[in-house]
């Protein structure tokens, strides 16, 4: 019995499914009379062009009509227009939302492919089940397809169809963030579309733009959009301004243009409301919630993210559940509302392990540090700051790992390749010897039997060699590991030491105390930097000064720098290679003085100009660092050995412990000289 229910609805199922069971229905007169012939190839011609007019604006009746074409097509013995409206078909049931019925009508074309008349059809088929791969995120053959059809497409000439594909093709390349091949591809699409298609230029260009944000070009992001929201002022279209809008507000917030995302957010949001399109509504919401706390209106913030219903964002989306938590908790921070941020930024955590985004979890333990740090659990604090700094290490260090490990499987693999030529160059030479000790032993005995044994004992003292060697090479590679493992961990406990001062000074109401904090973070910051570029490179002994300045200055200006004040930087230290105990007294002497341009050099001032230089010393041995502003100068009298400030005093121990020489004067600015030798110099002239 319950056999045969089942198969009783197996059939049902099977006849619903198939577009073409049964007889078409009667066409109703007001259709008859749009058709208006009766000859049956006139009547197909008007019949498919009513299906084809019809489906944007009424696709059931677009449906019916293209069943009729079918049938009609079949009876006047016209199997190239049979595949072509099976085609038709399938696109009406694509715009109903029927995809198991347009996967059907592809797939019989498919199955007849091998016919001749079928081939006009084909690269329909092939962009329908691009598009059905697609939908169901499966790239790779949803790629095979889009580039079947494209192909297709060009060998008949159907632009529009080759624009669909290329569109298709870009799509894929975004998903699998290959952002080149995806501009290539929306350029193609732009080629072929000319000014012929303005709403279709327009929905191109929006599929351009955020790949330029993906690249870092907000620009040329922003440049697209504009365009795309000109043309569709131009021909009114409506349309899709929702995600418009939401991206150019995206555009902007990464240019830190905070007002402008604000309104382009508030603009998408309003869009969503009147036009009761509620599939971006939350987003813009979230968005503009975020752009409300960089411009530090915590209370806004928390306001727009309370319009939001309290099962929204759905505990299935992984990526704006993270975000909205991840918001509140920032909005909640800002108000001092310690517990309710450690709350929002928990789930924010968990959302961001849900998600699998490593830099999504990374923004968690940030909030969650200062959120515990706000409520004065500084030992939770202490530990999400460990957690931050493992994995900012690690997504640092993931290129480079791989890196090495493909260095490593080559090294090893070279050296099992010269073992074994080495074992199969001995073995030849054994067995040449023993050839040799063969045919000799006979003639000359004694001297084979002494030739035997010399060449035995070089053997020995050759494999003994190179086991030495081997196991030195050995014990060189794990100390170096070793060294770069310990350079790793102090760069980490630097970084904790960072974290926990910033934490602290977020306790403090007092300005002057919070400068001091914040002066003492950038000296164990640029402490940290030597040990981080230590263990990034294969010397472990010399740091290039060029690249750590350039770190180091950029670290001290994002501190410094004021909105309506620009300070120009110019490093010149080019080939310049310093040890370790060279290089961190005199990356502590550089962000003192550094600090101090910033600070005092340029008092009401728009703009202004630092240069460090390190370079040979000329007259003598060593090297000579000079640190220059054209700042206001040194008052009259200034003396750096009597100086009381900490940053000078620090800048006197520290040229001291360097052997070097402080020379400061004041010429168009501030300028202070130290002369100073490498530590191999230094411990000679002891």
């Amino acid at each position: 019995m319950k056999f045969t229910f089942h198969l009783i609805l197996l059939c049902l199922l099977s006849y619903l499914l198939s577009p073409l069971k049964g007889q078409a229905q009667v066409l109703p007169d007001s259709l008859e009379q749009q058709i208006g012939v009766t000859h049956p190839l006139q009547r197909l011609a008007k019949i498919s062009q009513l299906a084809l007019d019809y489906q944007q604006t009424d696709p059931k009746v677009s449906r019916l009509l293209a069943k009729q074409a079918i049938k009609l097509a079949r009876e006047v013995g016209d199997p190239e227009d049979q595949y072509i409206e099976k085609m038709n078909l399938a696109e009406t049931y694509k715009l109903l939302g029927h995809r198991d019925s347009t996967r059907l009508m592809v797939r019989e074309i498919f199955a007849d492919s091998s016919k001749e008349e079928v081939y006009p059809a084909l690269k329909y088929a092939f962009q329908h089940e691009a598009s059905w791969y697609f939908g169901k995120r499966k790239l790779d053959s949803a790629l095979f397809f889009a580039k079947k059809c494209q192909q297709y497409a060009f060998a008949d000439g159907a632009n529009n169809l080759e624009v669909s594909s290329f569109n298709m093709m870009g799509n894929i390349y975004k998903y699998q963030s290959k952002w080149e091949l995806a501009v290539d591809a929306f350029l193609n699409c732009l080629d072929r579309i000319g000014h012929l298609n303005p709403g279709q230029t327009a929905i191109i260009y929006n599929n351009l733009a955020p790949i330029y944000s993906k690249l870092g070009q907000h620009d040329k992001t922003l440049f697209y959009l504009k365009r795309s929201l000109a043309i569709r002022d131009s021909i009114g279209m409506k349309r899709g301004l929702e995600l418009l809008f939401l991206n150019m507000g995206l555009a902007y917030r990464n240019l830190a243009d905070h007002v402008r995302a604000d309104s382009c957010f508030g603009a998408s949001v309003k869009w969503c409301e009147d036009h009761q399109a509620w599939r971006f509504w939350g987003e813009g919401l979230i968005r503009q919630a975020e752009t409300a706390i960089d411009l530090k209106n915590h209370s806004k913030a928390l306001s727009l993210l309370e319009k939001l219903p309290t099962r929204y964002p759905s505990d299935d989306d992984q990526i704006y559940s993270y975000l909205y938590y991840k918001v509140k908790g920032e909005a909640l921070l800002g108000l001092g509302r310690a517990r309710e941020a450690v709350l929002a930024g928990e789930k924010s955590l968990e959302k961001a392990h849900a998600s699998q985004s490593p830099q999504s979890r990374l923004i968690a333990y940030h909030i969650l540090k200062a959120a515990h740090a706000q409520a004065g659990n500084f030992e939770k604090a202490y530990k999400l700051a460990k957690l931050e700094e493992n994995l900012r290490d690690s997504l640092l260090d993931v290129e480079k790992v791989n890196a090495l490990a493909d260095m490593e499987a080559k090294y090893q693999n070279e050296q099992k390749q010269a073992q074994l030529e080495l074992n199969q160059s001995l073995l030849a030479q054994e067995q040449a010897e023993n050839a040799q000790k063969t045919t000799l032993l006979g003639a000359i005995g004694l001297g084979a039997i002494l030739l035997l044994v010399a060449v035995g004992l070089t053997a020995f003292f050759l494999r003994k060699t190179q086991k030495l060697n081997h196991q030195l090479n050995r014990s060189n590679d794990q100390k170096a590991s070793l060294l770069r493992e310990i350079h790793h961990r102090v760069k980490n406990n630097l970084q904790v030491i960072s974290s926990l001062l910033e934490l602290q000074a977020r306790q403090e109401t007092d300005e002057s105390v919070r400068d001091s904090i914040a002066e003492g973070r950038n000296r164990v910051k640029s402490m940290a930097l030597i040990h981080q570029k230590l263990y990034q490179t294969e010397d472990l002994a010399e740091v290039d000064f060029q690249d750590y300045l350039d770190q180091l200055v950029q670290v001290l200006g994002q501190s410094f720098q004021q909105k309506d004040r620009k300070i120009h930087t110019q490093i010149v230290a080019n080939d310049i290679k310093l040890d370790i105990d060279t290089a961190v007294p005199l990356g502590l002497i550089v962000n003192e003085l550094v600090t101090n341009a910033y600070k005092y050099a340029f008092p009401g001032r728009k703009e202004g100009n630092i240069q460090i230089r390190i370079e040979k010393a000329l007259s003598e041995e060593g090297y000579l660092l000079s640190v220059s502003d054209d700042g206001v100068g040194l008052p009259d009298g200034f003396s750096a050995q009597q100086a009381r400030s900490l940053g000078l005093r620090l800048v006197n121990i520290l040229s001291k412990q360097l052997k070097g020489q402080l020379e400061v004067f004041s010429d168009a600015g501030a300028h202070f000289n130290v002369h100073f030798s490498e530590k191999s110099a230094r411990l000679a002239a002891n």
